[in-house]
């Protein structure tokens, strides 16, 4: 009796491709008030060729991992990730996307808008590499997460002739990926007391803020800004060189 209930669910064209022994013993227990164990459902479908195919997990797209490196100066190694805030006179998100400078924590490149695809992803990260003169001799590595504007085949293909290397943290460890996740907390902070009417607004105190913060905001771990400590950097490794002489 049982084994002929089982196969009038696995004639339903919607259990026929799900449920497994403990659903199935509960639809017995309903359907037909009949007491029944899981495991012995699981063993008279598997005897009875009633199991469903395992569900193979999906594997990880993954391309290159992120490594554990030193950063001994800027552009050797940016993170950078995206970041959604409120547009309260429009009653919707805009969105942030920054490129940070591991090193002294700069912002090297970002963007605003009401969306951020991966085309605005390559143009944002087109327009840092010119601005921060970044040559294939220079060897830097982006790192960021598995979201799909990263993982895009747009972003991809570009970035065989882009002189960089790109690498994905595993996933869910955001602390891999720690000096944009901190960033962007700063962010959020300064951010819950804003009030938005419109992007232009936004984008304005947006750029106002980062530009705050690459150049007065004294940074915890560095003691001073990201672009004085990098300045700082600079000099005395120009002092060093000279005294080498």
């Amino acid at each position: 009796e049982i084994v002929s209930i089982l196969k009038s669910y696995r004639e339903d064209p919607f259990l026929k491709v799900e449920g497994g022994s403990k659903v199935l013993a509960k639809y017995i227990r309903r359907d037909h008030d009949i007491i029944i164990n899981h495991k012995k459902v699981a063993r008279l479908c598997k005897v009875h060729n009633l199991l469903l195919k395992r569900r193979g997990k999906k594997k990880s797209k993954l391309k290159k991992m992120s490594q554990n490196r030193s950063e001994t100066a800027e552009n050797q190694v940016w993170e950078f990730d995206i970041k959604y805030g409120y547009l309260h006179g429009e009653k919707r998100f805009f969105f942030l996307l920054a490129f940070i400078d591991v090193f002294n924590r700069e912002i090297k490149g970002y963007h605003v808008g009401c969306h951020c695809k991966a085309a605005e992803l390559l143009s944002v990260f087109k327009v840092a590499l010119i601005e921060q003169g970044i040559t294939d001799d220079m060897n830097l590595v982006i790192r960021s997460d598995n979201g799909p504007q990263m993982r895009s085949n747009l972003f991809e293909q570009h970035l065989t002739d882009l002189p960089a290397e790109h690498e994905f943290i595993p996933l869910r460890n955001p602390n891999k990926n720690a000096h944009i996740e901190s960033f962007f907390s700063i962010y959020d902070f300064h951010l819950q007391e804003q009030y938005f009417w419109s992007l232009r607004d936004a984008y304005q105190w947006t750029t106002e803020f980062i530009d705050f913060y690459n150049e007065d905001r004294i940074h915890g771990s560095l003691g001073k800004s990201p672009r004085a400590f990098a300045r700082d950097k600079a000099l005395i490794l120009e002092e060093r060189f000279i005294q080498a002489i």
